[in-house]
């Protein structure tokens, strides 16, 4: 298996932070087979069905969160599916009395990405389309 010089390096660079790759993480997944093909089949129902797919990562530090996260992403923008994530913390809620919601709903607009625009702050291009 060939792994592009970008890929590679920014694996490096993240492993050495102590941070989920934000690509390339088809390279360093093991042993986590039957996830990869469970979420292709679920992409590939939502382009031909129609149908949507939220997902709840809930464990301990180190468990694979992030990584599975980050890897749904991956694949999720590589099939040209449009993604945006955001963290829940006391200030971004679901629901609340100062704009927690709200502090949400802001952060998963401004995550919004494709695959012309990874990085987020999608939501113009998207609007031009």
């Amino acid at each position: 298996m060939k792994i592009k010089r970008r890929d590679s390096a920014d694996i490096l660079n993240a492993l050495a932070g102590g941070v989920v790759p934000k690509r390339g993480l088809q390279y360093i997944m093991v042993g986590r087979e039957a996830e990869m093909k469970q979420i292709r089949e679920e992409l590939r129902d939502i382009r031909e069905n129609g149908n949507s797919m939220i997902r709840f990562f809930i464990g301990t530090y180190g468990t694979g969160k992030s990584f599975m996260q980050n890897f749904i992403r991956q694949v999720a923008l590589e099939e040209g599916f449009v993604v945006t994530n955001a963290d829940f913390t006391p200030h971004r809620r679901l629901y609340g009395s100062d704009n927690q919601a709200l502090a949400l709903y802001n952060e998963l607009i401004k995550n919004l990405s494709t695959k012309s625009a990874p990085q987020g702050n999608a939501l113009p291009i998207i609007l031009d389309q």
